[in-house]
């Protein structure tokens, strides 16, 4: 299924990384996503509100700016998904800014330390990066992993996992968008 179907509301929030799609379903579930990167179509532009959720869209516009704030720490509500997924991803809201986490670690802190591709299954599955940090998850060798199902370390998800690494390790100055644009092709 397409993240992108039936949204009630979104809006674009632009970034030296991308376009960034910030949206709301009906039912109140939240959905971020990077449409042009992970090669999805944007949502109707009958549901287009540059307006919808002005909080949640400022926090983001400081955190692609380079401020040190951790969309993760927002509220918001808790995606539905299977319960390890939920567990999953509530583990990984607490991986702090400019950390990283195993899938190992994930799959332990989620309550099932066996259940490690279960756990990359749960980050592929993310209905709101950024917001749930997947991107903070990598393999136990420190090697990144895979990015939205990617495991092409050339390709622009994992160009943009690992972009997005450097910047939240980075001081906070806002990110050189020359070199962005070298290393994401969909910014």
């Amino acid at each position: 299924m397409d993240p992108n179907e039936n949204l009630a509301a979104w809006r674009r929030i632009t970034s030296s990384l991308g376009a960034f799609l910030l949206g709301c379903r009906a039912d109140g579930s939240l959905v971020t996503d990077w449409p042009d990167c992970m090669g999805r179509p944007w949502p109707s532009r009958s549901t287009f509100d540059p307006h919808c959720l002005p909080q949640l869209a400022d926090l983001l516009h400081r955190y692609f700016a380079g401020e040190a704030v951790d969309p993760a720490k927002a509220e918001f509500p808790a995606p539905t998904g299977p319960p390890f997924y939920r567990s999953c991803w509530d583990a990984c809201r607490t991986i702090p800014l400019g950390s990283t986490n195993s899938y190992a670690d994930l799959a332990r802190r989620a309550g099932s330390p066996s259940a490690l591709r279960a756990a990359g299954g749960s980050m592929r599955s993310n209905p709101m990066p950024i917001l749930i940090p997947c991107h903070r998850v990598i393999a136990s060798n420190g090697q990144l992993g895979g990015f939205a199902g990617h495991r092409d370390l050339d390709s622009p998800a994992l160009r943009l996992k690992r972009t997005l690494l450097a910047m939240e390790t980075a001081t906070t100055a806002p990110i050189n968008a020359t070199t962005c644009k070298d290393l994401l092709p969909c910014a």
